[in-house]
C-alpha cells in the first residue's frame, strides 16, 4: 500500500470515526434509529406518527383576546407518540402493574392539540381523571383510515395488546378527506375508496444518520429566534385548518352537501374504511367492543360569537354557490354527516360515543373545532366519564 493511499485513509478515518462514534451515542442516549427502541424497524412517520424523540415549539400568534402569544412546546417520544401520554409512558406503568389497562387514541389536529400545553391537552386530562396510562398517537391531518396503519403500528409495541381500549376520534378530517375524493369522481377521475390517507415519509438522510439529524433538530430547537413571519392565528384568519371547511371554495370543485348520493357515497367510503379496521383488530385479538369510535364536538352551535378570541377564527362552510352558510346550517351538515360516520361504526359493534354527551362551550375553542386549554381539559374529563360509563375505562 503506497504512502499516499495510506495517508488517505488516515485522513478519512480521523474524520469518519468521531462521526460514527457521535452517531451511535445519540442514537443510543436518544433512542433514535437502529439503537433505538424501534430498531430497523417501521418509522413512526410512516404511519401517522410524530417525528420520534423530537421536540418542536408552535407559535400560535395573536389567538386570545386577553393573553400574550407564549409558544408551546410539543415533544414526541421515542415511538413517535405525544409527550407527556407516550408509549414509554405506558410501558413504565405496565412494568409496575402489569395488569393496567391502557388508552390509546388516534386522531388528528383535535387530539394532537399542539397549541395547548401538554398538560392540559384532552388526552392527558383523561389519563389524569381515569388514574390509568393514556397513549396519544395523533398527528394532524389523521383520518379513519389513517388510524388503521397507527393502530396497528401502536398494538405492536404496546405490552397487552389485547387489552387495550382504543379511542377513534377522525370524524372531522374523514368527512374533509372524502369531500375530496367525490370531487375528483365529478371530474371523472378514479375514486379509489382505501386511499385518501398520504402516509408520511421520514427524511432522506435520516434513514443513513438519525442520530445526526436528531442532534440538529435539537440544536434548532434552542437556538431558534422568535417566529416573525405569518403565525397561525393569520392563518386562522384566512379560513386555515378545516378540510370540510375547503369545500366550495373553488368554482371548479362543487360540492352538494344535502345531494342523496353524496350522503350514500359517504356510508360507502366509511365501510371500507372500517373494513380495514376490522382486519387489524382481528389480527391483533382486540374485540369490537373495545374500540370507541368519537364524534369530535364543534363550535358551530355554541353562540354567535366568540368574545375570548381575538377574532371569530371558525371556519364557516360553504353551499355548492360557493357562499358562505350561517353557523346552526353548518352544524346541521356536520351532525348529518356525523350520524352516517356513527351508524357504520355501531353497525359493526363498535362503541359509539357523539358529542351530544361532551357538549362544550363557546369558550372552549379557539375556531371551529380546536380546543383551548380549558376547553381540552373538560374535554377529557367527560370523556374519561363517558368511556367508564360504556365500560371501556374502569369507573374511579
Amino acid at each position: 500500500m503506497g504512502v499516499g493511499l495510506k495517508r488517505s485513509i488516515g485522513v478519512l478515518a480521523a474524520y469518519l470515526v468521531p462521526i460514527v462514534v457521535l452517531e451511535l451515542a445519540v442514537q443510543a442516549i436518544a433512542g433514535v434509529g437502529p439503537l433505538g427502541p424501534l430498531g430497523f424497524g417501521t418509522q413512526p412517520e410512516m404511519v401517522g406518527l410524530q417525528v420520534p424523540s423530537r421536540c418542536v415549539a408552535a407559535h400560535p400568534g395573536r389567538l386570545y383576546a386577553d393573553r400574550p402569544n407564549a409558544s408551546v412546546e410539543f415533544c414526541a417520544d421515542s415511538w413517535g407518540t405525544i409527550e407527556p401520554t407516550s408509549v414509554s409512558g405506558a410501558r413504565a406503568a405496565r412494568r409496575q402493574r402489569p395488569s393496567t389497562p391502557v388508552l390509546l387514541v388516534c386522531g388528528g389536529s383535535t387530539s394532537e392539540a399542539n397549541l395547548v400545553s401538554p398538560p392540559d391537552r384532552w388526552p392527558a386530562s383523561a389519563a389524569r381523571i381515569a388514574g390509568l396510562p393514556v397513549v396519544n398517537a395523533s398527528r394532524s391531518g389523521k383520518t379513519l383510515l389513517g388510524c388503521v396503519d397507527t393502530i396497528d403500528f401502536a398494538l405492536t409495541h404496546l405490552p397487552g395488546g389485547q387489552d387495550t381500549t382504543i379511542a377513534i376520534v377522525t370524524s372531522l378530517n374523514t368527512l374533509g378527506t372524502f369531500m375530496g375524493a367525490r370531487a375528483a369522481l365529478d371530474a371523472g377521475g378514479l375514486w379509489v375508496p382505501p386511499l385518501d390517507w398520504s402516509l408520511g415519509r421520514p427524511e432522506p438522510i435520516r434513514r443513513w444518520l438519525p442520530g445526526m439529524v436528531h442532534l440538529v433538530s435539537l440544536v434548532g430547537h434552542a437556538l431558534a429566534p422568535p417566529p416573525t413571519g405569518t403565525t397561525y392565528a393569520d392563518a386562522l384568519a384566512a379560513g386555515c385548518c378545516h378540510m370540510a371547511a375547503e369545500a366550495n371554495r373553488d368554482a371548479q370543485k362543487r360540492f352538494d352537501w344535502d345531494d342523496p348520493r353524496n350522503l350514500a357515497f359517504y356510508r360507502t367510503f366509511v365501510e371500507v374504511r372500517l373494513d380495514r379496521l376490522d382486519g387489524i383488530l382481528s389480527r391483533h385479538g382486540v374485540a369490537r367492543q373495545r374500540v370507541a369510535v368519537v364524534q369530535e364536538p364543534n363550535a358551530y352551535g355554541a353562540g354567535p360569537s366568540m368574545p375570548h378570541t381575538a377574532s371569530d377564527f371558525r371556519q364557516r362552510l360553504r353551499g355548492i354557490d360557493g357562499a358562505v352558510l350561517d353557523l346552526e346550517r353548518a352544524a346541521a351538515i356536520l351532525a348529518i354527516y356525523d350520524d352516517i360516520y356513527l351508524e357504520a361504526a355501531r353497525g359493526r359493534g363498535y362503541r359509539v360515543l357523539p358529542s351530544a354527551g361532551l357538549d362544550l362551550p363557546a369558550s372552549a375553542f379557539y375556531d371551529a373545532a380546536h380546543m383551548t386549554a380549558p376547553g381540552a381539559r373538560l374535554h377529557g374529563e367527560k370523556l374519561a366519564a363517558r368511556l367508564a360509563e360504556a365500560g371501556l375505562f374502569p369507573p374511579r
